[in-house]
């Protein structure tokens, strides 16, 4: 709606009246900054310099051969050294281990191992490195001097931000917590703009990583992982547990203030940590940039000091002491911020998922949030409304998860609104953008209101028929409200009970059922990803890809019922354009550039040289596997649940739960009564994308009966590389006959028939079963 001076004027009293965070003056650390300034000014030590010849130094499958030069200490940071300087000639030898690590590397460098010359070699450290360097070298006065110190000021540059003073956070949290984890980094190169990094950091998932500059501008200090994996191990088991994190949060109360005509953001989180590792004195929290902290209180209102500044994605909390792991904790923070972005009358959310104190884990917590907003607006969010009171000129109003929930987020805006009811569904409200907003916005320009009415009922429909579909699939969600929202972004997200959707698709329903699909992939997502959610990024296509699956069923049931004559024929368009995407996709890279990596890497299959493969690869490429997966199921013999059954059963056993692909498998072929590790070798570890050529030859065999001699080559693929083709022999009756062949990478030369009816052409995958590229 247009802004009026009376709303305005509403909307600045609210801002002037609105309760401001308690908690007296900030009780910011001083710790943190001047660690920070100690760590980033690092220089080499001149009392502490050392001749090398011969000497390696290993990590993993990482060894660094220093042939001569120079060893240079760093000058001690709180009496402990953290980092040392070489100069000289050496050699980085490297070969990471397991098949999918190796290829990966060649991707980048062309090669499955890697040496690599290099005349400086920075390291940062928090494990036996200094001990290990003072007792193989000898150590003693030297000189130091401009060049050394930029020498190491250029790797510092990688491992830190001057703006917000960010720094590696395992580093600086050793030296907040007097620990030492095993941190290992080292920063190599023999052309000082195009280094190479190897990294151990046992704080994350997979702690060593193989890592390049990211290609870009010279002003950015950026390493891109190559290869990341488990110390020792090839495939990891999944993602730490609870247990293995350093701590969790148990539950969130967060109280959320929107003002004044901007919607200034202030806000208070009291959580309830249970903490895992001991030794901890100080513990870090994700948290969006540009919010601020205010103040910090543990329980009891006993102040806490902490670091947190603008541009920092970190807000840092020193506890008193060490903290126990044999009780909870209680902590309070008031913050504030431009979380949200006004455009006329469209409100942006920057930050849907860090907008409150995160430990960067998917690990579920209970909610309990409270928002006070302007009166006339409308707030979309996770939780059921337990409370709502009108006070005055503002609304407050209280909701509460009934599970607990992996991640919570909210949209606030003028919206329309319509519910639908269906019998054993949970009601379906769905919120877009009144016509007047949407008029005067820069988004979408409906002429007739209207059109907006007539999509958001579609959208409600698609909605509704989707959430019914998987219902009968999977079971009831533990909802009684799906609420849909509409944003101003270009995609869409999914919470519990909450669906974001993207303002495209309340412009218009298309005909080729892609808005359809991307209805459902969102509805999807109550089951798979908040349902059942992936353990770590190599299985996020259990998820992602999981959703796209169901989104597509939903989509041919759809287009089936909106127009049944040509319903089926636009769903195999639909499967058509997206297996030709991924194909193109290949071949391209293949021309020029970086191969598309194996569906297990995940969110690594983005890089600079392959943006968007993420979601070609993890999405549509690994909703293409279940639905060839499907196929064989239909194909096998042993009786048993059909594909979609199976699914449904694996959701059910695992709901509120992590799975992994590994778990995956082995339920697939528990159902499916024989292997299918070959299966997913091929589609979900592996990249061959087959091209099959077809040739052949039908003949007259006398009395009215005829053959196909038939030729199919398959190009492109491994050695053992095989799958059930569908060949469709169609007739001039209009009818046809569908066989499948298993092809491998060795030519397949057979005869179809006899048949009644001379065949008039010979197609393989017609109907869009299998992941490949035909030529005649």
């Amino acid at each position: 709606m247009k802004n009026s001076t009376k709303h305005l004027g509403i909307l600045f009293w609210l801002f002037l009246c609105a309760p401001l965070a308690a908690g007296g003056e900030k009780a910011l650390s001083a710790e943190y900054p001047e660690l920070y300034r100690d760590l980033t000014e690092m220089t080499p030590d001149p009392s502490r310099v050392a001749v090398v010849k011969e000497l390696e130094i290993s990590r993993e499958q990482g060894v660094f051969h220093l042939k001569e030069g120079t060893f240079y200490l760093a000058a001690p940071v709180r009496g402990r050294v953290a980092a040392a300087l070489f100069e000289g000639q050496g050699q980085f030898r490297y070969s990471p281990p397991g098949e999918i690590e190796k290829a990966h590397l060649a991707r980048f460098f062309g090669e499955s191992s890697l040496k690599s010359d290099f005349n400086t070699l920075v390291l940062f450290f928090t494990d036996s490195t200094f001990d290990e360097l003072t007792a193989k070298l000898n150590f003693g006065p030297g000189r130091p001097g401009r060049q050394q110190r930029e020498n190491l000021h250029y790797a510092i540059r990688y491992l830190s931000e001057k703006e917000g003073k960010w720094f590696e956070p395992t580093l600086i949290g050793d030296f907040l917590n007097g620990a030492a984890s095993g941190f290992f980094h080292a920063h190599f190169s023999r052309t000082k703009t195009q280094p190479l990094f190897f990294q151990i950091d046992p704080a994350v998932f997979e702690p060593v990583r193989f890592m390049r500059r990211l290609k870009g501008g010279s002003y950015q200090y950026i390493p891109e992982v190559i290869n990341q994996y488990a110390a020792s191990a090839m495939r990891p088991e999944g993602a730490p547990n609870p247990a293995a994190l350093p701590f969790s949060v148990r539950d969130y109360r967060l109280d959320v203030q929107l003002s004044g005509s901007d919607l200034d953001f202030h806000a208070t989180a009291e959580m309830t940590l249970d903490i895992h590792k001991p030794g901890q004195r100080w513990l870090r929290f994700d948290l969006f940039r540009e919010l601020e902290a205010d103040s910090l209180f543990w329980e009891g209102d006993s102040a806490a000091a902490f670091f947190r500044e603008k541009e920092n994605p970190h807000l840092w909390v020193k506890g008193a002491g060490e903290l126990a792991t044999d009780r909870p904790y209680r902590l309070r923070v008031h913050y504030h911020g431009r979380l949200v972005e006004r455009f006329r009358d469209i409100f942006l959310v920057r930050d849907p998922h860090r907008w409150y104190p995160f430990t960067g884990s998917r690990i579920r917590a209970d909610f309990d949030l409270t928002f006070t907003y302007p009166r006339g607006m409308d707030l979309a969010g996770i939780g059921e409304v337990v409370e709502r009171d009108t006070l005055e000129e503002r609304v407050r109003e209280r909701r509460v998860t009934r599970e607990a929930a992996p991640l919570a987020t909210f949209n606030i805006g003028f919206f329309d609104t319509l519910a639908v009811s269906r019998n054993g569904l949970p009601e379906i409200v769905v919120q877009t953008y009144a016509p007047e907003v949407r008029r005067n916005s820069p988004l979408g320009k409906r002429e007739e209101p209207g059109d907006a009415r007539n999509v958001k009922a579609q959208v409600a429909e698609d909605v509704a028929a989707s959430l019914a579909f998987f219902q009968d699939k999977m079971g009831p969600l533990p909802i009684r409200r799906l609420l849909v929202s509409e944003i101003p972004y270009r995609h869409g997200a999914a919470f519990p009970g909450l669906l974001l959707l993207s303002w495209m698709t309340f412009e218009m329903t298309g005909t080729k059922g892609i808005d359809e699909a991307f209805r459902a992939h969102e509805v999807a997502h109550q089951y798979w990803g908040i349902g059942v959610d992936a353990r770590s990024y190599h299985d996020a296509w259990l998820s992602e890809g999981m959703a796209e699956f169901w989104g597509w069923q939903v989509a041919r049931r759809r287009l089936l019922e909106k127009d049944p004559p040509n319903g089926e024929k636009r769903y195999r368009d639909f499967l058509k354009d997206w297996r030709e995407n991924i194909i193109e996709n290949r071949r391209f890279l293949f021309g020029d550039g970086q191969e598309a990596a194996p569906i297990w890497l995940g969110h690594r299959t983005h890089s600079t040289e392959t943006e968007g493969d993420y979601t070609l690869i993890i999405y549509k490429k690994g909703a293409w596997v279940l639905n060839m997966l499907e196929t064989l199921w239909q194909l096998k013999d042993t009786p048993g649940p059909d594909f979609e059954a199976f699914l449904g059963e694996f959701y059910r056993r695992h709901r509120g739960g992590r799975v992994t692909t590994e778990q995956f498998i082995a339920a697939a072929e528990a159902a499916y009564g024989d292997s299918l590790q070959w299966f997913f070798d091929q589609w979900v570890y592996g990249t061959d994308l087959p091209l099959y050529r077809l040739s052949g030859d039908i003949r007259n065999g006398g009395e009215g009966r005829f053959t196909v001699q038939l030729k199919i080559e398959g190009e492109g693929i491994s050695p053992d590389f095989r799958m059930p083709v569908p060949v469709t022999v169609e007739f001039g009756d209009g009818s046809e006959k569908t066989e499948y062949l298993w092809i491998g990478s060795q030519p397949l030369e057979t005869e179809l028939g006899p048949y009644d009816t001379k065949p008039q052409k010979i197609r393989l995958n017609k109907y869009e079963k299998i992941l490949c590229e035909v030529k005649d």
